[in-house]
């Protein structure tokens, strides 16, 4: 299962959207992680590389261009 990312580096849950407690980095791969949410109690199997969502502030991507 597919799993976001949000701008700070925290994995969301592919079920509930919310918070887990993991973290990843730009270079972090993850595959058949099993990926535990605090709010929702499920827990499922994600595969993530770093290319595929990550979710840039728009004030960091307006810094880069300038």
């Amino acid at each position: 299962m597919r799993c976001s990312v949000d701008v700070q580096g925290w994995v969301r849950c592919p079920v509930c959207g919310c918070k887990t407690r993991t973290k990843v980095l730009p270079d972090t791969v993850l595959e058949n992680f099993p990926l535990f949410c605090p709010k929702c109690h499920h827990e499922t199997i994600v595969n993530w590389e770093s290319s595929q969502d990550v979710r840039k502030p728009r004030s960091a991507v307006n810094r880069a261009s300038a």
